[in-house]
């Protein structure tokens, strides 16, 4: 799964934010995405369920993952 983001030299050191879907229940352990946070520094999932909020826009817009 990190190949995908690993392997692109433009974004491989950019942080990344996962999203669950249902099409993640498909790994052999809930932990896995969370576990590639203790590998990868770039990689932004501490626990199943977070929230991130960015500022967008030259307005102070906001944008919220949850």
């Amino acid at each position: 799964m990190m190949n995908l983001f690993l392997n692109r030299k433009h974004i491989s050191q950019l942080p990344i934010y996962p999203v669950r879907g249902n099409h993640d229940c498909y790994f052999s352990g809930i932990d896995v995405m969370t576990n590639l946070s203790k590998i990868y520094s770039n990689w932004k999932m501490d626990s199943l369920y977070y929230e991130k909020e960015f500022i967008i826009g030259e307005n102070g817009e906001k944008f919220s993952l949850l």
